[in-house]
């Protein structure tokens, strides 16, 4: 008889900071052959993931390593037709980072001249990232000019409260959630382009500043979501800039926001660990509202990001 002796490793995965589609969800086509999951983690780490593999379902194709003491804090990806998905990060600097995701390399890092970068999102037109800073800056840059460009573009109208969300409005507005309790809108299209157009105002904590964490377009429903360290969730109207409906559902700080493709599905998240899904239901012909309709507790842990895909093959929400 052989006798073996036998030891298993007690592996801890280093935590999930964020994940990112590559595209953008159509649930009218097909799913692209070149659709990809990015998940960063804290060891600064990139995880680039196939979801269509028939065999595996879900296939781990290559993993970016880390640096010491780096992080990844945001990925966002830039997407234009017929060319290939473009993958960039934020983490801890003023650097934005674009990865060649086959050699698992940087291609270029751009200095965002500015302070450190909280926050990132990409344009609606694939063309353009925004970047919320640390002194209240919000830079845009322009990635048009291809594989590894990034020129910058503009610095919008500043303030001086730190950009902790971000997100594009059919590339009309940029929308930045704030450490001061304030959603700011900034024009980025015609005559007052760059400029604060204006501010709205979540609750007040009684006992520091409300941070908005999370903020999230709703151009199909001409509304925004935002969510806040108080664990409210709130609608706003976007044509009159006033507040429509809010929950206070979460026990804890709403860090994550997604929605799926018809903006009528809206999931939320945060550090109590719940997923709540709100749905916009009809109350008359011309009316509706937004109904808390259901909640899961599906993790062990603070739920730091969301993301969805929808086409006629899938429909995902990724959160971790």
């Amino acid at each position: 008889m052989d006798i073996h002796r036998c030891r298993f490793v007690d592996y801890t995965p280093q935590t999930i900071t964020t994940t990112a589609f590559s595209h953008n969800s159509d649930p009218a086509n097909f799913t692209p052959k070149s659709l990809r999951l990015a998940i960063g983690r804290t060891d600064g780490s990139i995880e680039i993931w196939n979801p269509r593999n028939t065999s595996t379902k879900w296939l781990l194709e290559s993993t970016i390593g880390g640096s010491a003491g780096g992080t990844v804090e945001g990925l966002v990806w830039s997407s234009p037709k017929n060319e290939t998905p473009r993958l960039f990060s934020i983490g801890g600097s003023t650097y934005l980072t674009e990865w060649d995701t086959e050699k698992g390399i940087p291609i270029k890092n751009h200095d965002s001249n500015a302070g450190v970068i909280w926050s990132v999102a990409t344009s609606g037109n694939q063309e353009k990232i925004a970047l919320g800073c640390d002194d209240g800056s919000v830079v845009v840059v322009d990635l048009s000019g291809g594989l590894g460009t990034i020129e910058h573009e503009r610095i919008l109208q500043r303030q001086k409260s730190r950009v902790l969300s971000l997100c594009w409005w059919n590339d009309e507005y940029i929308i930045g959630g704030c450490a001061d309790g304030r959603i700011r809108i900034w024009s980025y299209d015609g005559a007052t382009k760059g400029r604060l157009l204006q501010t709205l105002r979540v609750d007040k904590s009684k006992t520091e500043s409300t941070l908005v964490w999370s903020v999230l377009a709703l151009p199909q429903t001409n509304q925004l979501v935002s969510g806040d360290s108080i664990g409210s969730v709130k609608f706003w109207d976007m044509k009159h800039f006033v507040l429509q409906q809010s929950f206070t559902c979460h026990d804890a700080d709403v860090l994550c926001l997604s929605s799926d493709a018809s903006g009528t599905k809206v999931f939320t998240s945060g550090v109590d660990r719940k997923i709540f899904n709100f749905n916009l239901v009809k109350t008359s012909k011309t009316t509706s509202k937004w109904v808390n309709s259901s909640n899961r507790l599906l993790h062990a842990n603070d739920v730091r990001t969301m993301s969805s895909y929808q086409s006629k093959q899938m429909n995902l929400i990724c959160s971790n």
